[in-house]
């Protein structure tokens, strides 16, 4: 996504249905995309698969189908189905990162829509502190956050101290105007 670098993902914009973006060689207009997968943290990714295809001889002709065709994997930016008018998308976004750019691509593909995040702090890098800010910072975008208790088990060996705390969290957001 920066402009500097040799491969770029420029212009990206959404219809709703797909996400559209240029691939840029070293300035140069290579391709332009139309593929499932919506925000810019799925269009640096197609980038680096066009890029290595690029490099091991493919055309872009040959390329651009596979990156219109490909529709995702289970838990990353998954529609679930629509309930009484509220689109539903399952993430596995567990790291501040992952969980920004997805809150920034469903911003992108529903631009009118309320956007509420349920945060669950299950995996190993989300029930630690050492992103308790970060995830603030990640989550903050959302109209509003759902978050869960820390998932802990019998032989658990994190330290009470060193978990994540969900009601830090909520403050912090609610400091910042989220509801959570």
């Amino acid at each position: 996504l920066d402009p500097a670098a040799d491969w770029v993902a420029s212009d990206v914009a959404d219809d709703h249905e797909a996400n559209i973006f240029d691939i840029r060689y070293r300035g140069r207009l290579e391709a332009t995309v139309r593929m499932w997968a919506p925000g810019a943290i799925n269009a640096r990714n197609a980038v680096g698969v066009y890029a290595l295809a690029r490099e091991l001889g493919l055309r872009s002709g040959e390329i651009l189908p596979g990156l219109a065709t490909f529709r995702g994997v289970a838990r990353r930016q998954e529609k679930v189905g629509v309930f009484a008018g509220v689109t539903v998308i399952d993430d596995f976004a567990h790291h501040p990162t992952a969980v920004a750019g997805t809150i920034a691509a469903m911003r992108l593909r529903y631009p009118r829509r309320r956007l509420w995040a349920v945060f669950e702090p299950r995996s190993n890098t989300s029930r630690r502190k050492v992103f308790q800010r970060e995830y603030g910072d990640a989550l903050a975008p959302a109209d509003g956050v759902v978050i869960g208790g820390v998932f802990q088990k019998q032989t658990d060996q994190v330290q009470a101290e060193e978990l994540f705390s969900p009601e830090q969290l909520a403050a912090d957001l609610t400091g910042r105007g989220v509801d959570a």
